[in-house]
């Protein structure tokens, strides 16, 4: 075991496994009547430094897009992260491209059909017609929370305390999502044992409803 192999005592977290399943994540309560949201498509930089917490390189990817489906992400999320993938890491430097849903209100509509003229010349040379505001998708959203802790697909520890700090500083404010409340102060020069805990109120996807088939019995 892993454990045995570290000579100094292990006051570290060592986060080996990752969270590997990708799947859905609802929400708990509808905040409001449900409006007409699109998909806000971004690139958001996440500078991860932990003291106590050691991850491997697709543990970390796993928990970071979990984290984010979470709270709203549509599930084609891409984190690229420069890591050693035989190595444990505690600093990293991760471009998470990702769509959430935003309101389709029409300066949210102009925005994301506005585009700068280096974004206009690939299109030309790639022979890509850019979406107008008629092509955007547009479906039913309404505001949750969601308590991140009592999700239990994505395995929160005592040892995310720092991870959690960081997607709540640098990655949370560029999606609209609003921290309610958290309880958690990561410590500078000891490991912890308290789970951190963090509700947020976050813009989701509804949830479709589910057609119920009728079949007719024989009198």
């Amino acid at each position: 075991m892993l454990a045995g192999r570290l000579a100094k005592p292990l006051a570290i977290a060592m986060c080996l496994f990752a969270v590997s399943t990708r799947g859905s994540f609802a929400g708990e309560d509808s905040e409001g009547l449900p409006l007409t949201a699109i998909w806000h498509v971004q690139s958001v930089e996440l500078n991860l430094r932990t003291l106590h917490t050691y991850y491997t390189c697709d543990a970390l990817k796993d928990k970071i897009t979990n984290v984010l489906l979470a709270v709203g992400a549509r599930k084609d999320i891409h984190v690229s992260l420069r890591c050693d993938e035989q190595a444990l890491t505690n600093s990293a430097l991760a471009v998470i491209t990702l769509a959430t849903p935003r309101e389709a209100t029409p300066e949210n509509v102009t925005a994301a059909t506005t585009y700068s003229q280096e974004r206009q010349l690939v299109a030309r040379l790639h022979g890509e017609r850019l979406p107008s505001a008629g092509d955007l998708e547009r479906f039913d959203a309404t505001w949750r929370r969601v308590t991140l802790n009592k999700q239990r697909k994505l395995g929160i520890d005592p040892g995310d305390c720092d991870l959690l700090q960081a997607l709540a500083s640098q990655v949370f404010p560029r999606l609209d999502i609003r921290i309610e409340a958290r309880h958690f102060t990561c410590p500078d020069n000891t490991f912890t044992r308290v789970l951190p805990k963090m509700r947020v109120v976050a813009l989701m996807a509804a949830t479709p409803a589910i057609p119920v088939a009728y079949v007719r019995r024989d009198r």
